[in-house]
């Protein structure tokens, strides 16, 4: 489409939208939407699980549990709980203002902007979707242009199933999110990296535009003496290379003790070779996902490179194909100074770093950015209290690896570089919300007796109402 047209497009539908949103849309109605979409997710999980193998050779039960089912689960979830969420919630009276009612509504914020990632590019894209159809928005859809098949899978789904009054996709890269923010938008959600986050933020703050972003990081894991080895290796190993560690809150890197280290890094080799065979075999192993273009596929072999130029020791793996997209399951021990740590990986890489002291490995965590998720293997109680307390993160798992994100009653979000505003379940049907309070006055207030002239009288029931409350 041209940027003439596809600016009358935007318009247009703005326009719509704007129409639209002057009707309140109903319970039944909202259930309506996400039934529809309910009801074609289960009738075409085939054509999504086609799509995402076509985008990046994501394995089918990777599909199944990571895109489709994370989806279907939170329809279902908020057609359970939709009305109850809607309801006006009541508020206890105060002593000051015993003779009046008061309640929360939740209304609609209008028009919500969704700008979605590649690397789960139907849940992230379909999650939000929920949360603001559930909260009684209308939604323009961007999906992301680097899973090219998914997109499109995206907009045959939105064309076939909603009124562009209610939702509506615009397909594209730079140009179409440039058009995009120069309409004043009631809500913009964005899922994707720090640095596009900043320009999302900046565009929004011209408008006064609330938003909520979902960026990333380098999210730690901390391992201590006290945490069963062999069970943490299987864990970070799993979570790590799914996506071919292209998950925002992937294991980023490993804080372990010194002593347990080495046995740590041997666990990790052999739940990689019970996972997906022989090294020289994984590159045509099914169950293993693809990076999702050559671009990104050398940005991965080029840190992964400097930081073995500059120290770091290869433990295992780092076998590479830029024109198949592909690398390895790879182990590297390295320090805290190496390039490596300077961003976020986003791949199939997991450095390892010894510790001498908890202390030392809380206090190394906290010398960089706020991240979406923080770990700790650990069945110290000293230590897990300390890390939850002395550290920053989105979130925090003990003993396991990014199950808070599949959890639709914990809220899903970042802090700090990582992240403004949360999501999931009812967090989602908040945020994207207006949370609008109401109060009520029955009868004659009897703070009128708080009203000027400020005489004698005045100053005693003062003096009164302070020693009560």
């Amino acid at each position: 489409m041209e940027n003439s047209n596809l600016q009358q497009n935007i318009d247009l539908t703005f326009q719509s939208q704007i129409e639209s949103n002057k009707v309140f849309r109903s319970l039944n109605y909202r259930k309506a939407l996400i039934q529809k979409l309910l009801d074609w997710m289960i009738l075409n999980e085939a054509q999504i699980k086609e799509a995402i193998q076509k985008d990046f050779k994501k394995p089918e039960i990777e599909i199944e549990l990571t895109e489709i089912w994370v989806c279907i689960r939170e329809a279902r979830y908020m057609l359970k709980n939709l009305k109850r969420w809607m309801k006006k919630e009541r508020v206890s009276r105060t002593l000051t203002l015993i003779t009046t009612k008061s309640y929360i509504v939740k209304q609609p914020k209008g028009i919500v902007l969704i700008i979605a990632p590649w690397n789960y590019p139907f849940q992230l894209t379909i999650m939000p979707l929920l949360a603001a159809i559930a909260a009684g928005n209308s939604v323009f859809l961007k999906p992301s242009e680097k899973t090219p098949h998914t997109s499109r899978l995206i907009c045959k789904l939105i064309s076939e199933l909603f009124e562009s009054k209610d939702v509506s996709v615009f397909e594209g890269g730079k140009e179409t999110v440039s058009m995009l923010l120069k309409k004043k938008f009631d809500h913009i959600l964005y899922t994707g990296g720090t640095e596009v986050g900043r320009i999302i933020m900046e565009k929004a703050a011209t408008t006064l535009t609330p938003v909520t972003l979902e960026l990333g990081g380098k999210c730690p894991v901390v391992i201590d003496a006290t945490s069963n080895i062999c069970e943490a290796a299987k864990k970070i190993t799993y979570f790590k290379f799914m996506n071919a560690g292209q998950t925002c809150v992937a294991p980023d890197y490993i804080l372990i003790e010194e002593s347990i280290k080495d046995e740590f890094i041997n666990h990790c080799k052999n739940y990689i070779l019970d996972m997906y065979g022989d090294l020289d075999l994984i590159k045509n192993n099914l169950d293993y996902c693809r990076i999702v273009d050559k671009d990104h596929s050398e940005r991965l072999n080029k840190i992964l490179k400097d930081s073995i130029d500059s120290g770091s020791n290869l433990e295992f793996g780092g076998i590479y194909n830029q024109e198949d997209c592909f690398m390895s399951p790879t182990i590297i021990s390295t320090s805290f100074t190496s390039s490596i740590m300077k961003e976020e990986i986003f791949g199939p890489i997991l450095p390892i770093i010894g510790y001498e002291s908890f202390d030392s490995a809380v206090n190394q965590i906290n010398t960089m950015e706020s991240p979406l998720a923080g770990y700790l293997f650990s069945n110290n109680k000293h230590h897990i209290n300390s890390f939850i307390q002395h550290t920053q993160s989105g979130g925090v798992c003990i003993n396991d690896v990014s199950i808070h994100l599949v959890h639709e009653k914990l809220p899903f979000g970042g802090v700090g570089e990582s992240g403004i505003g949360k999501y999931h379940g009812k967090f989602g049907f908040d945020e994207l919300s207006n949370i609008r309070p109401v109060i009520k006055n029955i009868e004659k207030s009897p703070l009128k007796i708080l009203h000027p002239p400020y005489n004698k009288k005045v100053k005693k029931v003062v003096n009164m109402l302070k020693k009560l409350l």
